[in-house]
């Protein structure tokens, strides 16, 4: 009798191990899927903005291909910011997907900031990023004053 208790109760361990053995699986592939889609999320955004030197070319969105996620939909979104040609970009991506790798298409929102001193010059509406980062120096300059009686104290290397 305990012979038999002991086999049920060793099947019934059995069960549930395999179990969880099989859900970790597929989690570790839900994971892997997903951390594949936002690699080449990212490679995608990084492309994008080797395109970004045209101000008017960018503003216009486009196709391009992603690597596991097949093409990509962008349309940017561009804010300025306090800071002079500093600019928040929102990239709206939608992307076909790959069956074969498990990815579905949908779509994905995605900020970004742009440095870009080019686009002000491009810009007529830009142009007075030049000048707000003049007045923004100026205006630190003024704040800080005369240092003649500002104790100064010399970088120290350990």
């Amino acid at each position: 009798m305990e012979v038999l208790i002991a086999i049920a109760l060793f099947g019934l361990c059995s069960v549930y191990i395999v179990q969880a053995a099989f859900t970790a699986n597929r989690f570790h592939s839900i994971v892997q899927d997903e951390r594949a889609l936002e690699a080449d999320l990212r490679s995608v955004c990084s492309a994008i903005a080797r395109k970004s030197k045209v101000v008017e070319e960018f503003e216009e969105g486009g196709e391009i291909n992603g690597l596991a996620i097949g093409k990509v939909k962008w349309t940017p979104e561009i804010e300025s910011t306090d800071i002079p040609h500093l600019y928040k970009i929102i990239l709206e991506l939608s992307y076909e997907g790959n069956r074969d790798l498990g990815i579905e298409s949908g779509e994905r929102m995605v900020t970004m900031y742009y440095f870009r001193t080019k686009w002000a010059k491009q810009d007529p509406e830009r142009e007075t990023d030049a000048r707000r980062a003049a007045e923004n120096l100026e205006r630190e300059m003024e704040q800080l004053g005369d240092d003649s009686d500002r104790q100064v104290r010399p970088w120290v290397s350990l």
